[in-house]
Parts: C-alpha cells; sequence; structure tokens
C-alpha cells in the first residue's frame, strides 16, 4: 500500500512552502547552508520540540529559492507514520514522483530517523550508490544517531546539534530591541523578560505564552512524557520507566546536585550498573546534562562524583515552581550546560563550571552584586593548584577585576555575557 507522499510535501503542488511551516529563520540555518553542497549527511540532533522539524522546511524553502526542483526534494517522517521504511519510501518516490529516474541531484530530508530499524545501514547503501544524493537527517536521541552514524557512517556525516533559542535569539523572536552598547539602562526591562525566558525554555512555540499553569503542561506533556514514556522506551528498551521520571524529577527539582551512582541506586533500590544506565539514557534524549569535576587525567574525572542538571531551567520550573523565588541555580543551569566540568576538592572548594575551549577558564554564577572574598576561594584555589591565570564570575549587575598575583578574577554582568555576540567564546577583556 502506497503512502500518499504528497501529503508532506506540498512544494511538489504548490512550489514552495507554507509560511506556517517555515517559522521565522534562524542562525543555525546558515550554518547547515555551507554544507548542503558537501557529499557528507547532514545529521541534525536535538531535545523534542526544539525546531527540527521546521529547520527541515527552512532547508527545503531555501533550496526552492536557489532554483532546485520541487520534484528532486524529498521529505518524509518517520515520528507520526508507522507504515514504510526508507527503503519503502525512497522506493515509492521514485517511481512515482522520478518516474523511474535516479540519476541527477537528489535531495532526501529524514524526521526523526532513529525510529527506523537500521536506518544508518540503508543509508550508507543509498550514500555509495548514489554520489548525487543529498541526505538530511534529523533525530531527538543523541546515543540512537551518533552511536549507530558513527559505526556503519564513518566519514559519510556531518553531525549537528540543534539547541533551544539563546537569550539574544529569544529577543529577536519576540522583537525586542536592546541597544548592546547601553545595556545598564535596559536592566529593569530585561530582568521580567529574562526570568520567563527561564520558563519558558526557549521553546519557540512557547515564547510568548504567560500562564505558567500552561506552560508546566506543555512540558509535562509534549516533552517529559513523549521523550520518557514513548521515546527511551522503545529506543532503549527500558524496563522501568517511572525510574526514569523520579531520576528526572530529582534532578530538576535540585539542579546542580551532586550524585554517586551507587548512592543513587541505593536510594531507588535499583542495581547500580541499570542507574548508571537509565541517567545516560536521559543525558542522550537532551533531558538531563553531566559536568564532570575536573581533573587533567580523564579517567580520575569520571570517577568521582557528577553534577546533573535538567538541560532547561524551564525543566525545574515546571516540577518546583517555588525555584523562581531563588533563580540562582535556573541560571547556573544556563550557563552550566555550556561546559563539561565542575571543581570540587577535598575542602569543599567548588567552582560551578570549568570550560575548556581553547583554554581553561572556571566560571563561578553569582546572581547578586555584592561579591564577598569567601565566595572566590574556590576559584582561587582551582587557578592556583592548575596554574591558571584568568577566571570569570558571573553577576547581578556589576562589573570588577580582582588579581592575587598573577591571577586575575573577572565580574561580568549577567546579561552583559548573555547578549554578547562572543557569547560562550569566554574571551575575558
Amino acid at each position: 500500500m502506497d503512502i500518499k507522499l504528497e501529503r508532506w510535501n506540498v512544494w511538489w503542488l504548490t512550489g514552495k512552502v507554507e509560511p506556517s511551516l517555515a517559522g521565522k529563520e534562524r542562525g543555525f540555518l546558515k550554518i547547515i547552508e555551507k554544507y548542503i553542497e558537501k557529499r557528507q549527511i547532514i545529521g541534525i540532533m536535538g531535545l523534542r520540540r526544539v525546531g527540527k522539524t521546521t529547520l527541515l522546511y527552512q532547508i527545503i524553502k531555501m533550496l526552492l529559492t536557489k532554483g532546485i526542483n520541487p520534484y528532486d526534494i524529498l521529505y518524509f517522517t518517520f515520528d507520526e507514520v508507522v507504515e514504510g521504511d526508507v527503503d519503502f519510501v525512497i522506493d515509492q518516490y521514485i517511481r512515482t514522483i522520478r518516474k523511474g529516474e535516479v540519476k541527477g541531484r537528489i535531495f532526501i530530508l529524514f524526521d526523526e530517523i532513529q525510529k527506523v530499524p537500521d536506518w544508518q545501514n540503508k543509508l550508507k547503501i543509498y550514500y555509495d550508490l548514489h554520489p548525487d544524493w543529498k541526505f538530511i537527517i534529523t533525530g531527538s536521541s543523541g546515543l540512537e544517531i551518533a552511536k549507530k552514524g558513527h559505526e556503519s557512517l564513518a566519514g559519510r556525516i556531518f553531525f549537528f546539534t540543534l539547541n533551544p533559542l539563546n537569550f539574544r535569539e529569544y529577543l529577536t523572536f519576540r522583537e525586542i530591541d536592546i541597544d548592546i552598547e547601553r545595556l545598564g539602562i535596559y536592566y529593569d526591562t530585561l530582568e521580567p523578560v529574562f526570568f520567563h525566558y527561564l520558563k519558558t525554555g526557549g521553546i519557540i512555540e512557547m515564547i510568548e505564552e504567560e500562564d505558567n499553569e500552561v506552560l508546566r503542561k506543555y512540558f509535562e506533556e509534549s516533552i517529559f512524557e513523549r521523550v520518557i514514556y514513548r521515546d527511551i522506551v522503545a529506543g532503549f528498551n527500558v524496563r522501568e520507566p517511572v525510574i526514569l521520571r523520579k531520576l528526572l524529577n530529582m534532578i530538576s527539582f535540585s539542579p546542580g546536585m551532586l550524585l554517586d551512582y551507587k548512592d543513587l541506586a541505593d536510594e531507588l533500590q535499583r542495581d547500580r550498573r541499570t542507574i548508571e544506565s537509565y541517567l545516560h539514557y536521559l543525558n542522550e534524549s537532551f533531558l538531563i546534562f553531566t559536568l564532570y569535576n575536573y581533573s587533567r587525567n580523564q579517567l580520575t574525572s569520571s570517577r568521582k562524583k557528577k553534577k546533573f542538571y535538567p538541560s532547561l531551567p524551564s525543566f525545574s520550573c515546571a516540577i518546583n515552581p517555588e525555584v523562581m523565588r531563588n533563580p540562582g541555580k535556573l541560571i547556573e543551569t544556563l550557563i552550566a550546560r555550556d561546559a563539561k566540568f565542575f571543581y570540587r576538592d577535598p575542602y569543599k572548594r567548588e567552582v560551578d563550571c570549568i570550560f575548556t575551549n581553547g583554554k581553561v577558564i572556571p566560571v563561578e554564577v553569582k546572581y547578586r552584586d555584592r561579591i564577598k572574598a569567601k565566595d572566590l576561594s574556590g576559584l582561587f584555589a582551582f587557578m592556583k593548584k592548575f596554574k591558571i591565570s584568568e577566571g570569570m564570575v558571573i553577576t547581578k549587575k556589576s562589573r570588577f577585576e580582582i588579581k592575587k598575583g598573577e591571577m586575575r578574577v573577572t565580574g561580568i554582568p549577567l546579561f552583559e555575557y548573555l547578549l554578547n555576540p562572543t557569547q560562550n567564546s569566554l574571551i575575558i577583556p
């Protein structure tokens, strides 16, 4: 039985992508555009509802604008449609739209491809047999896409991760204009907007929603329930999804909690390996992220207790609305998701985030303006031990510089950090 492919490919009939499907473009599209003419498959991963499908429609719109024949573009989603697989869809497309012609440039876009058994080996065959075919795929499971892709498509695929809107993009999407050179005068305007951003998580379809109960219900049903009870259960054959949900609740309720697999297993009365696996599944499904205790020895880092965070501050808001009364941990979550490490020594001196992009930069998040000397003890202890010359404190509004010998710590206001075009490069002026 054939699938009505024209249902997903309306440009075959109209020559264009409906504006409601393409939405508003993000800077990420420009990144992908550079790889459109490359031979390799483009693999796009990310959390559910983050905009992967919309991005595919934007790519299609871009291709049509460049003069690509509408019939040379195939889109199909495996998210809701259970019938058919990669071979079945391509075979029908070749028969009905290409009229048996397999030569020439073809763009094939598959959404949520991780739901198709053996997708990676099937794409490998098509890739090797048809050099003119360009595949662009998306998936909501990092483990399913990246692991299988690296194993079977080595050298044949480029991976990208699509994140929710950052704060700069959020302001752009809401058409809120800010003079970056004069951020100080916008503080009273920005703070309530920023708190709303934390509650929505930068999810595009929620950026105008003000009702907290609607937001809570959205994250519960559209993300938590769907990812845990559908995606993870189907993809990893999980027997106890309720444990997954308990883990997500614990981490979201207390973001940045320091955990040991054994202690957690004892508390939940489950095997340590089960807990470790379940946390891995949550991580690979973009529901949580993990920071490792920094060491120059990777094995040492992996053996120490780890910090776990929900992938978005909005997860904490949905599970524990009271967290907004003291938003420091939400802001820490927002900053930490771009890091890989934290630091805690035997004397319990800590650093919130350790960034290792090019050089090692320790960062403390202090959403206040009165910074005491003891607040920086962990930062200077880390810098001294590892011979690091520069550190950073993200503050509420104050900017400062403190030197101790060859070490320098710079205080940077939160909005200046978030709205600077070089955000996440962590270059201290």
